[in-house]
Parts: C-alpha cells; sequence; structure tokens
C-alpha cells in the first residue's frame, strides 16, 4: 500500500496490481477468443445446412421430374446420363412443338446437374440403387470432393464433402 503524504493528510491508496491486471486481461483475451470460435463455427454449420437444404432440394426436384415423365424412367435410371460431363448435352425442350419422353428425361438431368453444379461446391447428382436393391432407388447428390458412388459405400460424412441420399420406389 502506498501512503500518500501530499498536502499534509495521511491516507492510503489501494489499487489493483500488475498481476491482477494482467490476469484480467487474459481473461477477457480468452473470451474473446472463445466467442470468436464459436461464430466461426456458427457459420460454418450453416453453410452446411444450407448445402444439405440445396441437395434436398435437386433431389426432390429429381423425384418430381421422374413421376411426371414416368415414360423416360430408362433414361433417369442409367447411369451413364449421369456423367460429369454430360451436363451439356440434350436439348431444354423449352419452345419445341413436341418432345418425347427421353429428350424431355435428358433435358431434367442437364437441368439437375446444372442445379448441382451452381448451388453446391463441386456438385453431382445421380440416380443409384439403394442398398436394400429390388426396385428401391436413391437420388444421390455429393458436393465437394464426394461422389455420389462413394456416398453409396461411404455413408459417413466429412470434412472434405457431404452428400445427401432420397430413396424412393419405382412400381409398376
Amino acid at each position: 500500500m502506498l501512503q500518500n503524504h501530499f498536502c499534509g493528510s495521511s491516507s492510503t491508496a489501494g489499487g489493483a496490481g500488475l498481476i491482477e491486471v494482467l490476469v484480467a486481461a487474459a481473461l477477457v483475451g480468452l473470451a474473446g477468443l472463445t466467442f470468436t470460435t464459436l461464430q466461426f463455427q456458427s457459420l460454418s454449420a450453416a453453410r452446411d445446412v444450407a448445402w444439405y437444404d440445396q441437395a434436398n432440394q435437386i433431389a426432390l426436384s429429381a423425384t418430381e421430374y421422374f413421376l411426371a415423365n414416368p415414360e423416360g424412367w430408362a433414361v433417369y435410371k442409367a447411369a451413364a446420363n449421369w456423367g460429369r460431363g454430360s451436363h451439356g448435352a440434350g436439348s431444354d425442350c423449352v419452345g419445341r412443338r413436341r418432345c418425347d419422353a427421353a429428350q424431355m428425361a435428358r433435358a431434367d438431368i442437364k437441368r439437375l446437374q446444372r442445379h448441382a453444379q451452381t448451388h453446391l461446391p463441386d456438385g453431382r447428382v445421380s440416380v443409384l440403387p439403394c442398398d436394400g436393391g429390388g426396385a428401391s432407388m436413391c437420388v444421390v447428390v455429393a458436393w465437394a470432393e464426394l461422389s455420389p458412388r462413394g456416398c453409396q459405400r461411404n455413408k459417413r460424412v466429412s470434412e472434405r464433402g457431404g452428400c445427401y441420399r432420397m430413396p424412393f420406389y419405382v412400381g409398376p
């Protein structure tokens, strides 16, 4: 404690020492770092949710296309039509008077792939048999470093990418 002998009075001055100030500054800094880390994790989770939502919309659109064009199922089901480079092929069937079921299916595939590539990082979409086999099929949407076939083999999603699978039944 310091003694104040100024102006003839004798009083004791109190205050925080250097150690207390440093400890308080360290605690405030740690709290700020923790808050910043939580903010980054929150932003990352929000981004992942947005990607899953986009994948859900793509898969839902695909199943609606299948229901609207049952005659084009053979084209939808063919794995070769869902390849990486096939999104540029085929007509849009827009403004045409007649577009058969196969042309419409190719246009739908093109539209779905364009949507996946536009709204997901390195997004891809495909139709693959589900695990159980039979008439059950899955629309598989993958992004980042994962492929639709990789999503079927490895059910876990890692930091390297994500998968969304929507099963549907193809019946008579």
